[in-house]
């Protein structure tokens, strides 16, 4: 179960404040771009990134689930379907750990709302980041392997409903990305959330709340989108605030 931390990548201002929702260089005021740049300089002091993961063997694919070759079933209804070619699936947990959030509710109670305002965009796009390498580092195993990975997916995309998921996690993502879980032993049993200082708190979410979780398919010619097209395959495409897919007609 290979565990990552410190895990290094950039980070980018258009990326962060589009996390906020200012997505045309119109609004980008030189005060905004310049407290953005500041706060990346910084970055490191709020910044833990680390992952964790593991990659399974499967034995079998159902349209409800599927069977891992140590006899765990997975029910990933309708998630299925990107994986039936995949002869192997990789589960990933990511997280920034808990310091930017702090940060962030810091800034706001001293009445500096500008800079909680972008940090925390900074922390979303540092999630961002972060589960793009994740993905680049499965890839980079599966192609040493002579196969390929296909795009991450998580509840919400490709038909996945997070209200039908209950043998993994439930992943949902209102501005903060976070996730509850309805069968925890289901997941922890496969990845090792503890090595990363992931915890369930009482009410059933996973501290810290910047953290990611995907599945990703491995296998002969799998399929990789751009995150563009991805947008364009979740359900939460058309009210999402953070989504990219107007950027193809742009």
């Amino acid at each position: 179960m290979p565990v990552l931390y410190k895990v290094t990548f950039e980070l980018d201002v258009q990326d962060i404040l589009r996390r906020q929702e200012i997505n045309k260089s119109s609004r980008i005021q030189p005060t905004l771009k310049n407290v953005t740049l500041e706060l990346i300089k910084n970055k490191d002091v709020w910044l833990e990134p680390t992952l964790a993961y593991n990659i399974f063997s499967i034995a079998e694919v159902q349209p409800a689930y599927i069977i891992l070759q140590n006899g765990q079933m997975l029910h990933l209804s309708p998630a299925t379907e990107i994986l039936k070619q995949a002869s192997e699936i990789a589960i990933v947990i990511c997280t920034i750990g808990p310091l930017l959030e702090k940060a962030v509710d810091e800034y706001f109670k001293s009445g500096q709302s500008m800079k909680g305002f972008l940090l925390d965009g900074l922390g979303s796009a540092a999630v961002d980041s972060l589960a793009q390498k994740a993905c680049d580092l499965i890839n980079s195993d599966a192609v040493s392997g002579g196969l390929s990975s296909s795009s991450p997916y998580s509840p919400g995309m490709h038909g996945w409903s997070i209200d039908n998921l209950p043998a993994l996690f439930r992943l949902y993502s209102p501005g903060m990305l976070g996730w509850s879980i309805d069968n925890l032993p289901a997941l922890f049993r496969l990845v090792p959330a503890d090595q990363i200082s992931m915890s369930l708190t009482s009410s059933g979410m996973i501290s810290p709340r910047k953290s990611i979780a995907m599945v990703i398919g491995i296998g002969k010619d799998m399929k990789q989108r751009k995150p563009e097209e991805m947008c364009l395959l979740c359900n939460l495409r058309d009210s999402c605030r953070h989504r990219r897919y107007n950027e193809l007609s742009n």
